[in-house]
């Protein structure tokens, strides 16, 4: 079972259009976060250069 599995997460953030998933900009930017007991923010303006916040 995946309870008792360790593993790593991460998630940007995205929209629902016609049917698909797209990633999104908040404020000019994309964000993406991840962690397991801590969650972690960055930011991007182009998907491949991230600072973290």
């Amino acid at each position: 079972m995946f309870v008792d599995i360790w593993s790593k997460s991460e998630s940007i953030l995205h929209i629902y259009k016609n049917e698909r998933v797209i990633a999104t900009k908040n404020d000019v930017k994309c964000w993406i976060y991840r962690g397991e007991s801590n969650i972690y923010m960055a930011t991007s303006n182009n998907l491949v250069d991230w600072e973290p916040i």
